[in-house]
């Protein structure tokens, strides 16, 4: 066996920036603490809890062992905090950047962790990290991450993972199958800003309920298909080293390889392992029928390409987040990315309906 059916919880703390559009069409900065309260006092609505953590805002989805609730959980979030904040400015939006460039004069007078950086150190199975952040007062670039949490949810899942070099392999398994696969369709100058400070590979934290893998920024909050998908591709790690899968993989890879991938955005080399590493795991080990993995299906893994070679942006417009997640309606939407079924039903929709990925374009115009 190299693939186990277990279900870990899923959770995940991801982050985004609030901006308000302009007459002019330029987007303005809200900072997350005009609209939300601390994370001492969060707002709970019936997904989960949101507040500010600096300049950016966020989530903390409840858990479920199955993905398409906890995408539903997200879902609803957004539902609820849009429907408080939407008239307290005229043109809001949900925007997950993964770094941005801020004005110091429009933060003036905001709370403290508007200011603060790295407020608890990131553990790295690779090595001890030891980063000088910069001075929050004079340092115009914000971050925001997007965390995905792993709980161990019975107790062969927790006897297993207490072996630290289990725990190890699970965190390289995310490494080699989410991280690479973010660098091959989420390559942008955002993305290698954010990396210089936060999210190389290898980092993660030990939670009271199990692991949180901290390479991954926001970008896969931009819709429930890329929420589906990679929130699948961490569960799908957890279930190769708990099915013994992990040995053969990480030994067809120098896993120094996968860090650097990751670490310099070597694009061309992450493409080389999800061709030659990835993909045919998926296809010897799980087969082109299992709906429950999303890269087990063909179809997925095809518009997996078309954003590989394009970039998930070119599909998945981050200033149109609320669209995605059908929070807000709009008639030119030829078809939301709504939460139910996740990426391959995303994909068997399209197919239904005649549509084509370009139909997406149309959102970037709205």
């Amino acid at each position: 066996m190299t693939y186990g059916y277990v279900k870990p919880t899923i959770g995940g703390d991801p982050e985004f920036f609030f901006y308000d559009k302009q007459e002019d069409g330029t987007y303005k900065l809200i900072p997350a603490d005009k609209l939300l309260p601390g994370k001492d006092n969060p707002q709970s609505f019936f997904g989960g809890d949101a507040f500010f953590d600096g300049v950016q805002a966020e989530i903390n989805p409840k858990f479920n062992r199955c993905r398409e609730v906890f995408v539903s959980r997200i879902n609803s979030i957004f539902e609820d905090m849009y429907s408080k904040i939407k008239n307290k400015y005229g043109n809001i939006y949900f925007v997950p950047h993964p770094s941005i460039k801020v004005d110091l004069d429009e933060i003036k007078g905001c709370d403290k962790e508007c200011f603060r950086f790295g407020c608890a150190p990131d553990d790295c199975i690779y090595e001890e990290r030891n980063i000088k952040y910069p001075d929050g007062k004079k340092f115009k670039k914000r971050f925001a991450g997007g965390h995905i949490h792993i709980g161990f949810s019975n107790t062969n899942l927790m006897r297993l993972f207490r072996n630290p070099d289990k725990l190890e392999n699970a965190i390289k398994m995310m490494d080699l199958i989410a991280g690479t696969l973010s660098v091959s369709i989420a390559n942008n100058q955002r993305e290698k800003d954010r990396r210089k400070w936060y999210g190389q590979a290898g980092t993660y934290r030990i939670q009271p309920h199990g692991i949180e893998y901290r390479t991954l920024s926001p970008f896969w909050l931009t819709s429930p298909s890329l929420a589906s998908l990679f929130t699948g591709l961490i569960r799908d790690s957890v279930r190769i080293v708990y099915g013994g899968g992990d040995k053969d993989l990480l030994d067809s890879i120098d896993i120094n390889e996968v860090r650097k991938v990751i670490d310099t955005f070597d694009v061309k080399k992450a493409n080389e392992i999800v061709n030659y590493i990835v993909y045919p795991f998926y296809k010897s080990n799980i087969g082109n029928n299992a709906k429950t993995v999303p890269l087990a299906s063909k179809k997925v893994r095809d518009f997996v390409d078309k954003m590989r070679v394009d970039g998930y942006d070119h599909y998945f417009s981050p200033y149109h987040m609320l669209y995605y997640w059908n929070v807000i309606k709009n008639p030119k939407v030829k078809i939301h990315h709504t939460w139910g079924g996740g990426i391959l039903t995303l994909v068997n929709r399209l197919n239904r309906r005649n549509l084509t990925y370009e139909d997406f374009e149309v959102i970037k115009e709205l």
